[in-house]
C-alpha cells in the first residue's frame, strides 16, 4: 500500500543539483509556507521520483516514476478521501476517512481490490487513542475482529490474543523524534489522519529517529534508526534508514527531500 510521506507514515528529502536552493524565496527560516514537492527514494530496489500537487495548503495528489498516482479529496479542511492508481492508470485501492463533530478522525476504511481493513478510533480523555482493527473477504462488507490497541504521542500497543504457546500479550513499538520540521507539516489536514493504521505514534510535528519493538517475550529489540540532514528552515534535506535488527546493520533506504 503506497502512501504519501509520513509521517506518511508515509511516511515518507531534498538535496539539489546546487546544494543550496532548499530554501529559495524563504526569507524567515521557519515553516511557514514551506511544501513538500518532490522525494527521490533509493533502495536495493531501486530509485523512486515522487512529485506533489498542491492547491494551496491542501495536497492534492502525488505521482512516481514508477507510474503510481494517488489523488486525495477534500471535505473542508479535512481529508476524506485517497484513491490509488497503478501503473496502469487503473484504480487499485480507495481510503475512506470518517471524521467527528470536533473534526477527529473516527473512522479510516482501505479497500484494496476488493480486501477491506476497517480502523476504529476513539480519542480517550488522557490524550491517547484506542483503535480497533477489522478486516473483510474479498468484495465482502462483513467485517472479522483482528484486534485493537491505543496510540500514545512516541508508542503504539497492540493487544495481541493467544496463540498456540504465545499467550496473550502487548506488542509495542516505541519512537523517538528530532525536534524539527515534519515535511507534511504545512498540509491542510494531514495532523488528522498522521497516526493512520495502528503502527504509527500521534506525533506528526517532527521526524522519526528510531523505533523500538518489545515483543511477546518481553524482549527489547531496536528495529530501525534514521538519521537526518536539515536545511535553513528546520526541515530534512535528506533521509538515511538504517535496519538495525540484525547482527550486521545495513541501510534500508534513503531519501532526498524537496520543497517550495
Amino acid at each position: 500500500m503506497k502512501k504519501i510521506v509520513c509521517a506518511l507514515s508515509l511516511c515518507l528529502a531534498l538535496i539539489s543539483c546546487s546544494g543550496d536552493d532548499s530554501v529559495a524565496n524563504v526569507e524567515n527560516p521557519s515553516a511557514t509556507g514551506i511544501h513538500l514537492i518532490k522525494t527521490i527514494e533509493t533502495s536495493d530496489a531501486g530509485s523512486v521520483t515522487t512529485v506533489y500537487t498542491y492547491n494551496g495548503d491542501k495536497v492534492t495528489g502525488y505521482t512516481d516514476s514508477d507510474g503510481y498516482r494517488m489523488v486525495f479529496t477534500y471535505t473542508g479542511d479535512l481529508m476524506t478521501k485517497w484513491e490509488e492508481y497503478d501503473e496502469d492508470d487503473v484504480l487499485s485501492g480507495v481510503d475512506t476517512f470518517t471524521y467527528n463533530e470536533q473534526g477527529q478522525l473516527v473512522k479510516h476504511i482501505y479497500d484494496f481490490e476488493g480486501y477491506k481493513d476497517k480502523y476504529e478510533y476513539t480519542h480517550n480523555a488522557d490524550g491517547t487513542i484506542s483503535v480497533k482493527h477489522f478486516t473483510t473477504g474479498l468484495n465482502s462488507d462483513v467485517y472479522t475482529f483482528s484486534h485493537d490497541g491505543k496510540i500514545y504521542d512516541n508508542k503504539v500497543e497492540e493487544n495481541v490474543a493467544a496463540a498456540g504457546d504465545i499467550p496473550a500479550h502487548i506488542d509495542t513499538h516505541t519512537y523517538t523524534y528530532d525536534n524539527k520540521n515534519n515535511p507534511m507539516v504545512n498540509v491542510t489536514g494531514f495532523d488528522k489522519i498522521a497516526f493512520l493504521g495502528d503502527r504509527s505514534a500521534k506525533n506528526f510535528a517532527n521526524n522519526e529517529t528510531s523505533n523500538t519493538h518489545t515483543n511477546s517475550r518481553g524482549l527489547v529489540q531496536p528495529m530501525t534508526t534514521t538519521a537526518y540532514t536539515y536545511n535553513a528552515a528546520n526541515f530534512p534535506l535528506t533521509e538515511i534508514e538504517t535496519n538495525v535488527d540484525s547482527p550486521n546493520p545495513e541501510i534500508n533506504s534513503s531519501r532526498q527531500y524537496f520543497y517550495e
